[in-house]
C-alpha cells in the first residue's frame, strides 16, 4: 500500500501530484492501492484551477485505511472548504495537515506499507495540537522506533544524528550511544534503500576544526570518536571519522565516502541543498514501513503559479514504488 498525505493545502504539493498522475498516464502502472489523505475539496479547487483535472484517475472515497483493498485509488477526505487556499487560518491550515497524518495511527498494514508525506506547515500544526517538531518523529512515535533522518541525492547523501532541535541543546543530546545507533541505521538505509552494499560512511565533528584535540570543544574526544570506535567494530561497512564539517562533504562529492553523518540539522543540509536543491528526498530511515518525502517545504509563494519542481517528488515517488514492488 502507498499513503501519500497532502499536507498543508496551501502548498505545492496538490499542483505536484498532479503533475505526477499526468508524467505517469494516471498511475497504469500501479499494482497496490494507493490511498490520498488530505482534503478532498481542495483537492478538486486546485486541480480544476491548475488544467490538471483530465489527468487525475478516479478515487473511491474511503473512511479508513482498513478499506483500501486491491490495486485502485483511493481518497480518505479529512475537511476543507472548496475555496482559494490562501483563505484558510495558519490553525485551519495545520488542522488539515495534522489529521491528515492522524489517519495513520494505529494502522498496520497486511502487506508493505509505504508512505510519501507532501510538506506541512510545522508551526501551523502546532497551533492545531501537534506535538512533534516534525514528520520524522511523528513516525518514530506511531511506528515505535527510532530513524535517522536520511537526506539524499544522487551525488551527496547525508544523515543526522540530531533532527530539528535548537541549536543549543545539540550538544547535551548528543551521546556515544545515540551516534552508534545513527551510524548503524544510516549504513543500514544506504544499503536496503540506495543498494550500496558496503557503505563507506564519514562521520562529522561536531565543533570548528574537531575541537582541535579539546582547545574548542571536547565532544570529539568524549562522545564522538568512542561512538565511531564501537561502530567500527560492529558496522559490516567502513566507519571513518570525525572529519571537520569544511571539509568532509567536499570529500564525499568526490567519491571517498557514500554518506556523511552530521551532527546537527542545518551542518548536514546547508551542504545537501547547495549541491541538490531541488532533487534529494528525506528517508526515515531504520522504522518498520518506509516514510518518504521530498526535500522541500510547501512553497506557500509559489501556489498557482506553476512554478515549482516536482523533480524531488517524482524521486520519491519512485523511491516507493521500487521498495512496494521489491
Amino acid at each position: 500500500m502507498l499513503v501519500c498525505t497532502l499536507g498543508d493545502p496551501c502548498s505545492i504539493s496538490i499542483e505536484i501530484m498532479g503533475e505526477i498522475f499526468k508524467a505517469f498516464n494516471g498511475l497504469q502502472r500501479i499494482k497496490v492501492p494507493l490511498v490520498l489523505v488530505g482534503s478532498l475539496q481542495q483537492w478538486h479547487y486546485q486541480s480544476e484551477h491548475l488544467g490538471l483535472s483530465p489527468y487525475l484517475p478516479k478515487f473511491k472515497s474511503i473512511k479508513s485505511l482498513h478499506q483500501a483493498e486491491g490495486a485502485g485509488c483511493f481518497f480518505i477526505d479529512v475537511g476543507g472548504a472548496y475555496q482559494d487556499p490562501h483563505h484558510f487560518s495558519r490553525l485551519e491550515l495545520g488542522q488539515i495537515a495534522k489529521a491528515s497524518l492522524d489517519v495513520l495511527e494505529g494502522f498496520e498494514p497486511n502487506g508493505k506499507l509505504a508512505v510519501l508525506t507532501c510538506p506541512i506547515d510545522k508551526l501551523a500544526c502546532a497551533k492545531a495540537g501537534y506535538r512533534f517538531t516534525g514528520q520524522t518523529e511523528f513516525f518514530e512515535s506511531i511506528w515505535d522506533g527510532s530513524a535517522v533522518m536520511t537526506l539524499a541525492g544522487d551525488r551527496l547523501r547525508v544523515g543526522l544524528a540530531c533532527n530539528h532541535l535548537p541549536l543549543a541543546k545539540v550538544s547535551s543530546s548528543l551521546s556515544a550511544e545515540l551516534i552508534h545507533e545513527k551510524i548503524t541505521k544510516f549504513g543500514s538505509t544506504l544499503r536496503d534503500f540506495f543498494g550500496i552494499e558496503s557503505p563507506r560512511l564519514a562521520v562529522c565533528g561536531l565543533n570548528p576544526h574537531c575541537g582541535e584535540g579539546g582547545l574548542v570543544g571536547h565532544e570529539e574526544l568524549e562522545i564522538i570518536q568512542p561512538a565511531i570506535k564501537a561502530a567500527a567494530a560492529s558496522c559490516s561497512f567502513s566507519v571513518d571519522g570525525p572529519i571537520p564539517a569544511d571539509t568532509v562533504f567536499w570529500r564525499a562529492l568526490q567519491g571517498s565516502y557514500d554518506g556523511v553523518l552530521a551532527m546537527y540539522h542545518d551542518q548536514g543540509l546547508g551542504p545537501l541543498k547547495t549541491v541538490h536543491f531541488d532533487s534529494a528526498i528525506n528517508i526515515s530511515g531504520g522504522l518498520k514501513h518506509l516514510r518518504v518525502s521530498p526535500d522541500h517545504g510547501p512553497a506557500r509563494d509559489l501556489v498557482f503559479k506553476k512554478e515549482a519542481s516536482s523533480r524531488s517528488f517524482k524521486i520519491a515517488w519512485e523511491t516507493c514504488m521500487q521498495y512496494l514492488e521489491g
